[in-house]
């Protein structure tokens, strides 16, 4: 079977304001730079393979290594459109979450971003936990063990047909998310409309 590849997917997303406090982009540097070393890793011999950051702030702030510059862009002040379609035709992003508030206290804009572009998260068993609506078809399985780059090389070593799976089964989890969520504002909006009403 042939590895992931499709003229419209390629590259991995990095999403958020940048910023060291909000991604912990010093790990993601270092794995980089040792797979990208490798002679054996995909993430050096496929072309497909490039990070794409996207967000406000200082690309000097998080400090690209001159090592991987030319396999990291980044892109700031897009349009939204420009912004989740283009996030829309990588093939995950990468949560790399620099503080354990991300699951929680807050809630993360990439697994939004996740929802809105169809584009599936890399998640361990802590985020699915936190995101308790995300399913394990739909994401991206960090196993016990792995790094968030270990999986960038394990799904650009994937069959294309897997790839699309996991799109198509977080498309349906997004359509389902939508109409629950419709239900229960329809629900909220009876009950408001109720005590409205008896109140006179």
């Amino acid at each position: 079977m042939a590895a992931a590849g499709s003229p419209c997917l390629g590259g991995f997303a990095l999403q958020g304001v940048l910023s060291a406090n909000r991604r912990n982009y010093s790990v993601i540097w270092s794995e980089l730079e040792t797979a990208l070393a490798s002679h054996d890793s995909l993430l050096a011999t496929d072309d497909r393979f490039a990070l794409q950051l996207f967000g406000s702030g200082f690309a000097s702030s998080i400090g690209i290594p001159s090592a991987l510059r030319p396999k990291v862009s980044v892109f700031k002040g897009l349009r939204y459109l420009d912004y989740y379609n283009a996030i829309h035709h990588t093939l995950a992003l990468i949560p790399a979450f620099a503080s354990d508030a991300y699951y929680d206290r807050k809630f993360s804009s990439t697994v939004i971003t996740s929802l809105i572009t169809g584009t599936p998260v890399i998640a361990d068993a802590q985020m699915l936990r936190s995101y308790s609506f995300l399913t394990k078809d739909a994401v991206f399985l960090r196993h016990d063990g792995e790094s968030d780059v270990s999986v960038m090389e394990r799904v650009l070593g994937m069959p294309l047909e897997e790839v699309f799976a996991k799109r198509r089964a977080l498309t349906r989890l997004t359509a389902q998310l939508n109409v629950d969520a419709g239900v229960r504002l329809a629900g909220w909006a009876r009950v408001a409309l109720q005590a409205r009403l008896a109140q006179g």
